[in-house]
């Protein structure tokens, strides 16, 4: 039934350490929930793991929730002349006769759905500082014109947020077509047809690159609360274009507004359900509350209560009252009265009608 279940010999009390081995064995494949099939896949050549949410028992046995962070040590066999890309740092790399071991170590605490291998003929080619991009070779010209930015994208993040958390930013573009791209822990996924050599997928690499800090190195501990990653993650697409100076993060949000007015009011964003977890009214409307949060407390309020919490909560798990404890502190600092705060916040997260736009 999906579970281990494991009696010891000996009643283990509360509080003692134990180290517990489980060997398994098998092919892994896709698991059918109900988002779909997600987990292990096999590509045109080679394979890749996407796990989120709850895929990752297609490979592993695992405590699959988000809450449960730990670090990995993996290490992948694979045929030559197959890359084998992980999370963390590569240790080692030992060939053998016909194949190769890949040995990678995790030292940040990681959440399973975060877990991936990729698996492909892939290059290995820098976008910067600590930035990297592993394609096809075929593929490279576009990939270096698409993530051109990636570096002064991560460096404009780091200036908002704080330190990049990882110990570099890794980008896969598989040869296939993915329907979405997908954040890894360190590493984002694509799809060869994010890559039109064009930028119009820029979002999308902003939006991947975001989720290192909102929900890699902070993971939420209940995927109801999902709107906390997608929410910044697609409101650090907006703060990107306002950034490049080619719209404001309030002209953006206000597009989305009046998208989201012609769409269905039946969803709740503290607890969205099953259903709706990846409907785009969340990450919007999820967006626009961080926006209203920012247009209440001001910029130099906002920013320092986010890169607190960000600070606070780093390589741990949370839940929406540890964000919004900073945003609650720093509103007392600006002088604003609870009543106004808690307000926003209950019509934003708990009700289903669409609040009026942040003025």
């Amino acid at each position: 039934g999906g579970k281990v279940r494991i009696t010891f010999d000996d009643t283990i009390e509360a509080g003692t350490d134990f180290v517990l081995t489980v060997r398994y064995g098998g092919n892994p494949r896709p698991i059918r929930t109900a988002w779909g099939e997600i987990g292990w896949e096999e590509t045109e050549s080679g394979a890749l793991v996407a796990s989120q949410p709850n895929g990752a028992p297609s490979w592993f046995p695992c405590d699959d929730t988000p809450s449960e962070k730990a670090t990995y040590d993996i290490r992948v066999t694979a045929d030559n002349p197959f890359t084998v890309i992980s999370n963390g740092t590569l240790v080692s790399k030992k060939a053998q006769n016909s194949t190769t071991t890949w040995h990678y170590k995790v030292d940040s605490p990681m959440a399973t759905y975060l877990a991936t291998i990729q698996v492909g003929e892939y290059t290995k080619f820098k976008l910067g500082r600590n930035t990297t991009a592993w394609a096809p070779a075929h593929l490279r010209a576009r990939v270096e014109e698409e993530f051109k930015q990636q570096q002064e994208m991560l460096d404009f993040y780091e200036s908002v947020f704080g330190e990049y958390p990882f110990p570099d930013y890794q980008v896969v573009i598989t040869d296939d077509e993915l329907e979405i791209p997908l954040e890894a822990q360190g590493l984002s996924i694509f799809g060869s047809n994010h890559i039109a050599g064009d930028h119009r997928f820029e979002r999308l690499i902003a939006h991947e690159l975001a989720h290192q800090w909102f929900g890699n190195a902070v993971g939420i501990s209940e995927w109801k609360d999902i709107w906390l990653n997608e929410g910044f993650a697609c409101y650090c697409e907006w703060l990107w274009v306002e950034h490049l100076g080619t719209s404001t993060a309030h002209e953006v949000a206000r597009s989305h507004y009046l998208v989201l007015s012609r769409k269905g009011q039946d969803l709740t964003l503290a607890d969205p359900g099953t259903r709706d977890m990846f409907d785009d009214r969340v990450y919007k409307r999820g967006a626009i509350t961080i926006h209203a949060l920012r247009r209440l407390l001001g910029d130099e309020a906002f920013f320092a209560a986010v890169r607190n919490y960000l600070h606070d909560a780093r390589h741990s798990t949370v839940v929406p009252d540890d964000f919004i404890g900073h945003v609650e502190a720093a509103a007392t600092r600006a002088g604003i009265a609870p009543e106004e705060l808690a307000e926003l916040l209950d019509v934003w997260l708990n009700q289903k009608p669409l609040p009026k736009f942040p003025a």
